[in-house]
Parts: C-alpha cells; sequence; structure tokens
C-alpha cells in the first residue's frame, strides 16, 4: 500500500530533467548542485570574494568618515557653547568696578 502512494507521488517529483540528472549518477548530483548554485566554481567564488571586499573596503572608509563627523559635531558643540556663554556675558551689560 505505501509503495503504491510514493509511485503516485514520485511522477509529480520527477520532471524529465531530475530523471536524466539522476541517471547521471555523482556528475549529475554535482550538476545539480551547480545549477541550483549549493556550489560554486573557482570564477564565481572569486567574484564573490571580489565583492565581498569592495564592500568591506567601502564600509570601513563610511566608518572613518562618521568617525570624523563625530569629532567635528563633538567641536561644534564645544563652539556652541562657548558662544551661548559669551553671548550671555554681553547680554549681561558690562561690569562696573566702583573705585
Amino acid at each position: 500500500m505505501t509503495s503504491l502512494l510514493v509511485a503516485q507521488a514520485a511522477p509529480d517529483l520527477m520532471s524529465p530533467y531530475m530523471a536524466t540528472l539522476i541517471s547521471m549518477g555523482g556528475f549529475g548530483f554535482l550538476l545539480l548542485l551547480l545549477l541550483t548554485n549549493k556550489i560554486y566554481t573557482k570564477y564565481a567564488y572569486d567574484q564573490r570574494t571580489e565583492e565581498r571586499d569592495y564592500y568591506r573596503e567601502a564600509f570601513e572608509v563610511e566608518r572613518a568618515a562618521h568617525s570624523e563627523t563625530q569629532k567635528s559635531r563633538d567641536l561644534s558643540v564645544e563652539q556652541n557653547k562657548l558662544v551661548i556663554h559669551l553671548l550671555e556675558e554681553l547680554k549681561s551689560g558690562p561690569k562696573r568696578v566702583e573705585p
């Protein structure tokens, strides 16, 4: 009974291409893995590593730029505090010294 159920389900799972790949044995299995991108050729692997390295370098450049922006922002905050302090002193007017 079980084999009858498997036999009925098998035609849906087995396309002519799959049957051809299975009949090829180990080579067919490797070909199937290549076609489904489960394994890569040396050329594809080299392309992926070059792309990874490119994005890694771009990330490091962006990180360095962000660090510089953070430093300049900290400097700007300090300058703003100084300007606010000076303006508050000017607003209160000059201090008179009585003899």
